[in-house]
Parts: structure tokens; sequence; C-alpha cells
């Protein structure tokens, strides 16, 4: 995929798209043209909603537009692989979520708070055996990036410039992942080979 994408560029993702449907029938792949000249026109050509939107479809969309662009920083930034470099980001679409799943609106795009994080892994990162220690690592990893790319695209509001400067967002994910690695090294200390 480049940035000056043409027909034939559509041509040929849509070929490998249909090959790998056809492979794996089962999983639902879409291959119409018009859903994938979308995908792209919102990833490469469409910058986010510059104001925040009142209403759930709207909030879902502009969530939608953010990782998509999330997702192309990854690739060309941080020379992520697509694979890892969309995974961080439904990772991150996740999170921002997270208040519409509980029936909420949240008043800021980009809220992150230590509690917010630790309930959304508290939520999204468990099983019966405690914290999944890999996924939450993946996802504190993810929200550092995050909170990069939306510093490099000045999406950060004002306010929502003050409260990560205040809080200090990726050193907070800093210390839950030094946590996080703590516990880890620890279970592994502890586990009986």
């Amino acid at each position: 995929m480049q940035k000056n994408k043409n027909d034939v560029d559509i041509e040929a993702l849509l070929y490998d798209v249909s090959d790998l449907a056809n492979k794996v029938s089962g999983m639902g792949i879409n291959t119409h043209r018009e859903f994938w000249r979308d995908f792209l026109d919102n990833m490469y050509d469409n910058q986010p909603m510059p104001a925040f939107p009142a209403n759930r479809k709207e909030i879902k969309d502009y969530y939608w537009k953010v990782s998509l662009r999330f997702t192309l920083f990854l690739r060309e930034v941080k020379n992520l692989s697509w694979i890892g470099a969309t995974h961080l980001s439904e990772v991150v679409g996740g999170f921002l979520m997270m208040p519409l799943s509980d029936k909420k609106r949240p008043k800021m795009p980009f809220k992150f708070t230590a509690d917010l994080i630790e309930k959304h892994i508290m939520k999204s990162h468990r099983d019966m055996f405690g914290i999944k220690a890999i996924n939450s690592v993946s996802f504190l990893r993810a929200l550092y990036f995050f909170a990069e790319y939306l510093a490099s695209e000045n999406m950060f509001s004002p306010q929502e410039r003050k409260h990560a400067e205040d809080t200090d967002f990726q050193k907070t994910c800093l210390l839950f992942l030094d946590g996080a690695s703590f516990q880890t090294s620890f279970l592994f200390s502890q586990a009986s080979w």
C-alpha cells in the first residue's frame, strides 16, 4: 500500500484479500472494493474530526479513524509490521471505547489516568488465574506509542495536554510496565519447573 494509492494498488490489494478470503472462508473477510477504498481513504487521507463529537455513533467513528491513523503511525514511524501495528491499534481502540461500553460518554476524547488504565487491564486483560501479563504489557506499550502519536499529530486539546503533562502519562505507562515486569519475573521465579 502506498500513500499515493491508485486503482492498481486497490486491484492488487483486492486480489490478495480475495485469495486470503478463499483460503479461510469462515472468517468473513470483506472483499468489496468500496470497503477497502473507504478504509484506505480514512487511513491515509482523512484527519480525525477536529471537534470531539456528541453522539455515540460519531464517537465510535471518531475513534475508528484515530485508530486507523495510529496504525499508519506505528507502521511508518515506529517501523512495526502491519500485523503488529494493527494489533496495538486495536488494543488502544478497545481502551478508547471502554466508556462507551459502560454506557458513558467521554468528556475528553483522550483521557489517561492510572485508574482508567488499571480498570481496563482488570476488565480486559485478566482470566481466572489473574492478570495476563503479556496482554497487559502489550496494552501499555500501545498506550505509550499512542501518547507519542497524539503529540506528533497535535491531537491533544490544551486541557488534555495539561492533564497528560500533570500525570506524566508516559511515565505512568513505564511504571505499570516495571510493575508488570516485576510481577512476571516474580511469578517465574516462584514456578517449580
